[in-house]
């Protein structure tokens, strides 16, 4: 008899610590869960279900966290809520580290901030398929608050990439127009070489006469001023 209860006893344990597994984040269906109460129509129950998958010690907490930003901020329209998961995402460092960079980066609000997320994007993941368009995004940023360093930084690191480097020598011709036609002349033939074609070209050769006339004025206003 005694062995029949610690029998008993043993298959109850053992239902008990399956369903529990199954419940748990360790389960393979633990993200289903969340998944299922948000096609539910309930976005804070699949908020917190996202969020306790998070707190747990699983190798997705990235997911679970890119998860709930994704919800906070599309479905709740809480966006500092959504920056905050996304930032912990960041400092995660998971597989989805780097596009939780570049949804911060669109989530900004300063121009500076925005640049700061796309080139830390880029870093984190030189080899993803936007990298080139997230340093063209951290240049263009950066141009808009002047930071020139910063600018020329992320578009001379696009410029090494075969997609994205025909944007990025205009941008930078665009950036030394003024200051320095003749540097600009060299970068928008950068922009030629680079593959430039259509309107792009059309844009690197505006910009290459642009450049010429205001070199050509500057040496017209040095003989000028020699004369003088």
């Amino acid at each position: 008899m005694s062995l029949l209860r610690l029998t008993a006893a043993l298959c109850l344990l053992g239902v008990t610590l399956l369903v529990g597994w199954w419940w748990s984040p360790y389960s393979p269906v633990a993200f289903d869960r969340p998944a299922a109460v948000l096609a539910s129509g309930d976005a804070e129950g699949a908020l917190a279900g996202y969020r306790a998958l998070a707190a747990a010690p699983i190798t997705r907490r990235d997911e679970a966290l890119w998860q709930a930003a994704l919800i906070a901020e599309i479905e709740l329209s809480r966006v500092d809520e959504a920056t905050a998961l996304l930032q912990d995402c960041v400092l995660l460092g998971g597989p989805l580290a780097a596009d939780a960079a570049a949804r911060l980066a669109r989530l900004a609000v300063e121009p500076l901030a925005a640049a700061e997320h796309w080139m830390t994007a880029a870093e984190l993941e030189p080899g993803h398929a936007e990298s080139g368009r997230w340093l063209l995004n951290a240049g263009e940023a950066a141009m808009t608050v002047g930071d020139l360093p910063m600018a020329e930084a992320a578009l001379f690191a696009a410029a090494e990439r075969e997609e994205s480097a025909v944007l990025a020598w205009l941008l930078l011709g665009r950036a030394a127009l003024e200051s320095d036609p003749a540097t600009a002349h060299v970068r928008y033939d950068a922009a030629l070489t680079a593959g430039a074609e259509g309107v792009t070209a059309t844009l690197a050769r505006s910009g290459r006469e642009a450049a010429a006339t205001l070199m050509e004025d500057g040496m017209i206003l040095a003989d000028v001023l020699d004369a003088e």
